[in-house]
């Protein structure tokens, strides 16, 4: 390898480390309009959207009442087509390490909007999590300049890698401070035992089990890393079928938008993230189902 090419892998990664600091001290002079709406994706071609709800005082109450309430069939439209005008459902077409770190830099900026919009964050703790993502955003570019190849690259905008089992420093209580509140809502003190599951016990609001057991969520297996950080409530409660993402036929087209309707926003935007290839099931699902007028 050339002297050049670290030289200019370490460059590249200068520039996203300098657009991060820029981007943080834009969110510190623009403070009212953090949260849900900091990272909003680009304008998509609905031109109609409901303003984002005022934060509720108490964010744990707001999460099981939107968990309850669902999506709509053009609520989800909206949240995959924000998902792919931000590019995020496929892997770069520019296959160069400078493609790569800005597919991570939009992928890390979806997840703080995920989380932004699931937890209520205030001012405070998004100003937190940017600083803290900007900081990881630099480690990665740093461990891509010292291993650059394919696999390295692919990698790096896996976001079922870096938010995986080695994620622990993308977990929303290690990316600021949580309230008590907002701490009911991750659960965090009980996954280590809990696996791809959420056990929870009898005084917890996502609770539907007889007194004194445990209860495992049980949702669509494909539809699990939906609750990597926001967990399922007894209030979901998914149709089964034999393949749900079977989206030829009218009956599992109806069955999976009757699925993702059932998620909250945020479940629905960590679906995307950590399986991309259900943007277009999901998308084509829709067409099937939705009137155009509908959408």
């Amino acid at each position: 390898m050339s002297k050049s090419l670290p030289d200019s892998i370490a460059w590249i990664a200068f520039a996203f480390i300098a657009m991060a600091a820029a981007a943080i001290w834009q969110v510190q002079q623009k403070a009212a309009d953090l949260g849900a709406r900091h990272d909003a994706p680009v304008k998509t071609r609905h031109s109609i959207r409901k303003s984002a709800a005022a934060w509720a005082a108490d964010p744990n109450g707001d999460y099981l009442s939107r968990c309850q309430r669902g999506l709509t069939a053009r609520e989800v439209g909206w949240i995959v087509a924000d998902f792919k005008c931000a590019g995020l459902d496929h892997l770069p077409h520019n296959a160069t390490p400078a493609g790569h770190l800005a597919q991570r830099w939009t992928q890390q900026r979806w997840y703080r909007g995920a989380l932004a919009d699931g937890l209520r964050l205030s001012s405070e703790q998004s100003n937190q999590v940017a600083a803290k993502l900007a900081k990881n955003f630099e480690l990665a570019a740093n461990r891509l300049n010292q291993r650059l190849d394919a696999e390295s690259m692919t990698q790096l905008v896996t976001a079922s890698d870096w938010l995986g089992d080695d994620g622990s420093d993308f977990q929303p209580w290690n990316l600021c401070a949580l309230t008590p509140e907002q701490e009911k809502i991750t659960q965090h003190t009980i996954r280590p035992n809990a696996g791809s599951y959420h056990l929870v016990t009898l005084s917890s609001p996502f609770v539907s089990s007889p007194p004194f057991h445990f209860q495992k969520a049980d949702p669509p297996p494909q539809f699990r890393s939906a609750s990597t950080v926001f967990p399922f409530t007894r209030h979901q409660v998914f149709l089964g079928q034999p393949n749900p993402l079977d989206t030829r036929t009218d009956r599992s087209a109806e069955t999976l938008i009757a699925q993702v309707r059932c998620l909250h926003p945020a479940q629905l935007k960590m679906l995307l993230l950590l399986q991309p290839a259900m943007t277009e099931q999901i998308q084509q699902a829709l067409e099937i189902v939705v009137p155009p007028s509908a959408r």
